[in-house]
């Protein structure tokens, strides 16, 4: 009947043994832990919309780049330009004019949509309308290419550019606002 005792006691000592160390396991936690505060430097590139992962270049004598590395703008001005006769666009009608800017995938991401937005934030279309006081209204439209953007390898560019054209509606007597067109670049 020792035996027997004893080895009842042994189990006993055994999972008693267990208990505690589950029960201490449970009581001090995994090692798991909710917030890490730690210092870390951040480096962020930027460069002109020529030479960017995303470039952007003006195809028209609409256009004038305004990128001269301190700002990142183009002006889009639909006046006189030129040698041309005319003074600006026909009342009362639209004017479509195509492969008004070039937007080129230059970085390593395949599949980079681009749209247009009016803020940033908000979801974006393959065309975005703004009101000009005065004129009308303006729509920038995702023209020719592959929309997604391939990603521009070396000699092979195929598919990495795409056209935006504009439409000057100047039939609209109150366009709907004033303001800015964005361009949302988003990866798959």
């Amino acid at each position: 009947m020792e035996a027997t005792n004893m080895s009842m006691n042994r189990r006993s000592v055994l999972v008693g043994l267990g208990t505690i160390v589950a029960g201490g396991g449970a009581a001090l936690g995994t090692g798991a832990f909710t917030t890490v505060e730690a210092d870390r430097t951040v480096s962020v590139s930027t460069s002109g919309d020529g030479s960017a992962f995303l470039s952007i270049s003006g195809n028209s004598e609409y256009v004038t780049d305004g990128d001269n590395d301190t700002t990142n703008e183009f002006v889009i001005d639909l006046g006189s330009h030129g040698s041309q006769q005319g003074s600006g666009f026909n009342e009362n009608a639209k004017t479509v004019l195509n492969d008004v800017l070039t937007i080129t995938n230059q970085g390593s991401s395949d599949g980079v949509t681009i749209g247009f937005a009016k803020s940033i934030g908000s979801g974006s279309s393959s065309s975005e309308t703004i009101g000009v006081s005065g004129v009308g209204e303006v729509t920038f439209t995702i023209g020719s290419g592959s929309n997604p953007l391939a990603a521009a390898t070396g000699s092979d560019d195929g598919g990495a550019s795409l056209n935006v054209d504009i439409t000057i509606d100047t039939t609209v007597d109150s366009p709907s606002d004033d303001g800015s067109i964005v361009i949302v670049a988003d990866t798959a």
